[in-house]
């Protein structure tokens, strides 16, 4: 059964740096598997929905970096089968996938372009539907599931804490009490129940997370 994956890419120009974040992410295998479905925390769209472009360009969704970062080149690839392999398990799942022509934002091409970075792998991007709760999303996990049988792994990229206001000076890291607390508790949950969480402390999820989408 293929791998699932949980990526949390940083910031854009982890592609530019070496450090052990990245060097970590050389070093994973990815195989074997023969296709990849990817989800991103920076597609956010109304309905389900699946990227049906066969080779996507890159979305350079950010601003402020280095010159370098926006000359970054990957070549992805999104197969005809691949796409229909996915849409067909998300039919049997019970979900339909509106098919639309988009680019890959960072979340994608960020990570994968040091996990993969001859593009080896083909993959397909689907959305998180913006109006989803904890249930809803975690039914589409399962949803994706079966795809792992065809040996199609499941890549998800994002963080499990995200508040950009909360950073120090020049992007330096911030208290870490509120971190830990929350990303302990999330270990715990998922290790314990291996089911959503709908609920947890306000005044935890407002300082380390700005959507309910990321604890899930």
């Amino acid at each position: 059964m293929s791998p699932v994956w949980f990526i949390s890419h940083g910031a854009p120009d982890l592609v530019l740096r070496d450090e052990p974040a990245t060097r970590f992410m050389k070093d994973l295998s990815l195989a074997p598997v023969t296709g990849l479905v990817v989800i991103s925390a920076h597609w956010f769209s109304r309905e389900l929905e699946i990227n049906s472009a066969h080779n996507p360009a890159l979305m350079y969704d950010f601003h402020g970096f280095p010159d370098a970062l926006y000359r970054v080149r990957w070549p992805a690839s999104s197969p005809a089968w691949l796409q229909q392999a996915v849409q067909e398990t998300l039919q049997q799942g019970g979900l339909a996938a509106k098919p639309v022509l988009r680019e890959l934002d960072h979340g994608v091409w960020s990570p994968l372009s040091l996990l993969d970075a001859r593009s080896e792998i083909p993959l397909v991007q689907i959305s998180i539907p913006a109006g989803m709760d904890a249930r809803a999303l975690w039914q589409l996990g399962q949803a994706l599931a079966p795809l792992r049988q065809q040996g199609i792994g499941i890549l998800a990229s994002g963080a499990i804490t995200h508040n950009l206001r909360a950073l120090g000076p020049d992007g330096s890291r911030p208290p870490s009490g509120p971190r830990r607390s929350f990303t302990g508790w999330r270990r715990r949950w998922t290790v314990r129940t291996r089911r959503p969480c709908s609920t947890i402390a306000t005044r935890l999820r407002g300082r380390c997370n700005p959507t309910p989408m990321t604890i899930t």
